[in-house]
């Protein structure tokens, strides 16, 4: 890996899908690395479904992405009210003829009802309260184009297509606390011995927990890479990882095996999994 930088992706309310909900629309509470992929194409202006395995911006995947919570949070339950659209716009037990599409999107018609999980400050009443997650993105050692207009639009804070926290009307925005700069790191871990883990870390890579100093820790199954289908014509996930990490902001005090994705941050003097 040739570069890392981070910077903070905040909001009011988040919802990011997990890939094996069906009937309810569950949350992950922290981004998967295929949601954090899909904001950080539309900051380099790739077209939409063009950055998976298989398509013709598949070197988009060879970014590392690390992941962590900075301020807690929390989950409610919502009822949601969707319109219910179908091709074209057109509901199927649309009333309206000729101006289906009007007819639809200002609310008339047939709704779907549906539980969805929000994620919200764990103190939703402070005025100032946000959902912060700081984002760090490793750079490969390569010079490609899309790579060169992702960072230059992150410099020069330029979002082209704006930014949400996964559902689309999460509406959030990025800041960069410290401004555009790389950060020191160092490949590999050399102790045996507990570590400060900042993120998301592959639970098959930790040996052991140190109980007396985490006292919220969670565990889930994410989607790590997509591939195109040609047959469905669509994505499917071809990759998945159980990642374990701290849901506040207190790092975890881990014993690690030895991998090439863990990293030591030399500022912070703490280590970070790099998915």
């Amino acid at each position: 890996m040739k570069e890392l930088i981070s910077f903070d992706w905040c909001g009011k309310m988040a919802h990011f899908r997990k890939f094996y909900s069906n009937a309810s629309a569950l949350t992950h509470t922290i981004p998967p690395r295929t949601t954090v992929l899909g904001l950080l194409a539309s900051i380099a202006e790739i077209e939409r479904d063009s950055y998976y395995l298989g398509t013709k911006n598949e070197v988009f995947n060879n970014l590392k992405i690390g992941i962590q919570i900075i301020n807690p949070v929390r989950k409610i339950n919502q009822k949601l009210n969707y319109l219910k659209i179908v091709k074209d716009g057109a509901s199927e037990e649309s009333l309206a003829t000729d101006l289906n599409d009007l007819y639809i999107f200002r609310g008339y018609g047939n709704r779907k009802q549906v539980s969805s999980e929000i994620i919200v400050p764990h103190s939703i009443r402070d005025k100032d309260a946000l959902i912060k997650y700081r984002i760090f993105v490793g750079f490969p050692d390569s010079d490609e184009p899309i790579f060169t207009t992702l960072k230059s639009n992150i410099n020069r804070e330029y979002y082209p297509f704006g930014v949400c926290l996964g559902a689309a009307n999460m509406l959030g925005f990025i800041m960069q606390p410290k401004g555009f700069e790389l950060i020191d790191f160092e490949v590999g871990i050399q102790t045996s011995d507990f570590v400060e883990v900042v993120g998301a870390i592959e639970e098959d890579l930790v040996s052991e927990i140190d109980m007396e100093h985490n006292f919220s820790i969670e565990h889930d199954l994410f989607p790590t890479s997509f591939m195109f289908n040609k047959e469905l014509k669509g994505r499917i996930a071809n990759e998945t990882k159980v990642l374990l990490y701290s849901s506040n902001e207190s790092p975890l005090r881990l014993k690690l095996s030895p991998s090439e994705s863990i990293f030591f941050l030399t500022q912070q003097q703490q280590y970070i999994y790099l998915i």
